[in-house]
């Protein structure tokens, strides 16, 4: 199924709510050169301005700074990539330089997203510190990239690619910044959250709670992935995955064992609640957002329902196209189905070059 909507408008251009901030712009290292590649990476830290405010009224730390991750050459358009809420700056190469990034997959020389091609633009995604969880919208971390990307001279985005927690923001930045993005590409994302997956985020923040409470937080991260598991992959994947077994409770439970405590050691309590939290915050405007977008939805995704993106789809303002792909693989099939993909990603990037 196909959904093509021919509505492209002209828009005007939108105020920053911290244009004048002196921030002072640092590089965390100096420029990186992977051998195999070739391709330049380079990591700067922008501090956030006292004053900002959160559209829900959240302040920050005032020693917040904001991460940014830029690969590729200076002279090449931008694209910028953000994932789901587990996501980091590191999409291609990891923190540690000796593992691939999360989604390294798809960022690769000749792949969908080609670092020889484009200059590619990441963030991790603010939440202060562990302190205590704040009250932070998709639409603060669309704020808070707008502000570094011009704080580091990137005036002009060639495309947005956002997944999941990413493409919530991806719609946000279309809104408000329209005149620096050309085009939107948006992955297991819509414009509001299911109530379905709302109430699987409710009882993890509630499992999150308790633990902090109980003084055992890293159990609490690790119990409330493992639910999330749960949600993110279907019924016809676990069972071809555990099925065969002998003993199929012990095994799906060291699966999810083994997430959980994995996910722990990389996600703090505090910082998961935020993030789980901001999800439930996003509402944004459909017929607001005019620039150019292609939707990919999993047909099968528990999180993000395909009615959703439908919804989504006929409600942008923009010339909009829909492509549903199938997978077991559910709302990680932005991960995971990189062959189905690709094709529609790649095709879209390419518009506009000259």
């Amino acid at each position: 199924m196909r959904i093509e909507l021919a509505k492209l408008t002209a828009e005007s251009g939108s105020q920053d709510n911290f244009e004048a901030a002196g921030a002072v712009v640092s590089k965390m290292s100096a420029p990186i050169m992977n051998p195999q590649s070739g391709v330049d990476r380079h990591d700067t830290l922008v501090p956030v301005p006292l004053y900002w405010r959160g559209s829900l009224g959240a302040k920050l730390p005032m020693d917040t700074q904001i991460s940014i991750r830029l690969v590729g050459e200076t002279h090449l358009p931008v694209v910028a990539v953000m994932g789901g809420i587990s996501a980091h700056r590191f999409i291609v190469d990891a923190k540690s330089g000796r593992h691939t990034g999360w989604w390294s997959d798809m960022i690769t020389q000749g792949g969908a997203i080609d670092p020889t091609k484009f200059r590619i633009a990441s963030m991790d995604f603010v939440t202060g510190n562990d302190q205590q969880p704040l009250d932070l919208t998709p639409e603060d971390q669309a704020d808070l990239f707008a502000f570094a990307l011009r704080k580091i001279g990137v005036k002009q985005l060639h495309a947005f690619v956002g997944a999941s927690y990413g493409g919530m923001v991806a719609l946000s930045f279309a809104r408000k910044y329209p005149k620096q993005v050309s085009q939107l590409i948006v992955l297991c994302a819509a414009h509001r959250p299911a109530p379905q997956a709302q109430g699987w985020r409710v009882i993890q923040r509630q499992i999150l709670r308790s633990h902090i409470a109980a003084g055992t937080p890293e159990t609490g991260v690790a119990q409330a992935r493992a639910l999330a598991m749960m949600t993110y992959r279907t019924g016809t994947e676990l069972n071809a995955r555990f099925a065969r077994s002998d003993q199929p409770d012990s095994q799906i439970e060291n699966y999810l064992v083994a997430r959980g405590l994995s996910f722990s050691e990389q996600m703090s309590a505090v910082r998961y609640l935020t993030l789980s939290a901001s999800i439930d915050h996003h509402f944004e405007q459909p017929e607001k957002i005019k620039t150019p977008c292609l939707l990919i939805a999993a047909e099968q995704d528990q999180i993000v329902p395909l009615a959703d993106m439908e919804e989504l789809a006929a409600r942008l303002a923009g010339q909009t196209q829909l492509i549903p792909i199938s997978s077991v693989y559910g709302h990680d099939a932005f991960l995971k189905e990189i062959k189905q993909i690709s094709g529609p990603v790649r095709e879209v990037l390419q518009e506009g070059l000259s």
